[in-house]
Order: C-alpha cells, then sequence, then structure tokens
C-alpha cells in the first residue's frame, strides 16, 4: 500500500507526483510504472481533501496516473484540510461519517467508482472510526499500525493487530510490523 498526500505548504507536483527541477519523478507515477513493470499491484490510498486547498486537477491526475497502471485507488483522509483538527478520533460518530463520505465523494469526482478501503491520516482511527467506515459501506480498513499504538492510533482491542482480523463487520488490515533485527 501506498499513501498519497499533500501537506500543508506542498501540493501535488511536489508531494505526490514527486517532480523534481531536473524532470524527474518519484512519486505515484514513478511507483506505479515501477510495480507494473515487475507484475505487482499496489493499493494507492489517496487522500481527498487535500483538493480543497490545492485544487481537484492535481487529485484527478494522480487518480489518472495510478489507474492507468492498473493499480487501486481506495480512500485516505487528513480532515485537518477541512478547516478541523487532523486525527479522526477527536471527531464523533457522525463527524466521521461525514469526513469519509465527502471523501468519497471527492474520490468519485476523480473518476473512483468503488470504495472498498479507507485508511484514516496518520493512522489515528478509534473503535468509531470503524463504526463510521462500517456506515459508510466500505468493507475494508487499513488504519491499524502496530507503530502508532501508543500515539495516534486509539483503536483499543485488548491484543495487537499484525494480520487481517474480523472486527464488528468490516475487515481490518493492519499494516505490517516487523522486530528488527531478524534473529
Amino acid at each position: 500500500t501506498i499513501d498519497a498526500e499533500c501537506d500543508h505548504s506542498r501540493g501535488y507536483d511536489e508531494m505526490v507526483f514527486g517532480r523534481c527541477p531536473n524532470g524527474s519523478e518519484w512519486g505515484v507515477g514513478y511507483i506505479a510504472r515501477t510495480l507494473s513493470d515487475h507484475d505487482l499491484k499496489g493499493i494507492f490510498f489517496m487522500e481527498a481533501m487535500g483538493s480543497k486547498r490545492y485544487g481537484m486537477q492535481g487529485l484527478r491526475d494522480a487518480v489518472d496516473t495510478v489507474s492507468s497502471y492498473g493499480h487501486e485507488v481506495q480512500l485516505h483522509l487528513h480532515p485537518s484540510f477541512n478547516g478541523g483538527v487532523d486525527a479522526m478520533h477527536q471527531y464523533d460518530l457522525q463527524g466521521q461519517v461525514s469526513l469519509i463520505r465527502m471523501g468519497k465523494d471527492i474520490l468519485k469526482q476523480c473518476g473512483v467508482h468503488e470504495i472498498a478501503a479507507f485508511r484514516a491520516g496518520s493512522f489515528s482511527a478509534d473503535l468509531t472510526t470503524l463504526k463510521a467506515v462500517n456506515q459508510c459501506r466500505i468493507p475494508f480498513d487499513s488504519s491499524y499500525n502496530l507503530n502508532y499504538e501508543n500515539t495516534n492510533s486509539r483503536i483499543r482491542l485488548g491484543y495487537s493487530l499484525n494480520s487481517p482480523t474480523r472486527i464488528e463487520s468490516l475487515w481490518e488490515f493492519p499494516v505490517t510490523c516487523f522486530n528488527w533485527p531478524f534473529y
């Protein structure tokens, strides 16, 4: 999986496409092409709310680029681009549902017809986020990251996840983490 997002000071050219002054690119186009060259498929979690700051065209171009190589585009959200706080877990259920629906609508305007997976920005989800994802009819979440368990993540289950797990009515596909070194 790849998270593709702007930040509050740099837009699509620099942050998503990784366009350099010398004409080279290291962003979504390069990654999508490299994966395809090796017969691999990627899931690109495209942050939708950045389009409110930097415009829809950059997001459309990113979606078109990724899709042209046959990769999936799924929903990623940083709510701060909508004028609020950035952590999903700081919103109540209706607030999270509203944000997710807004993100789905933005991606649909960019040509993404089916949203099957969600990832909260900065992995800042909680159990309410999972309920909101489910309420928005998205069957998969990928917001859980064991490395963020004591910081941004508020998904508290009483055990740690490192493999796909059914939680209520959806599947959580956590970011895989490894202990290092391997001995």
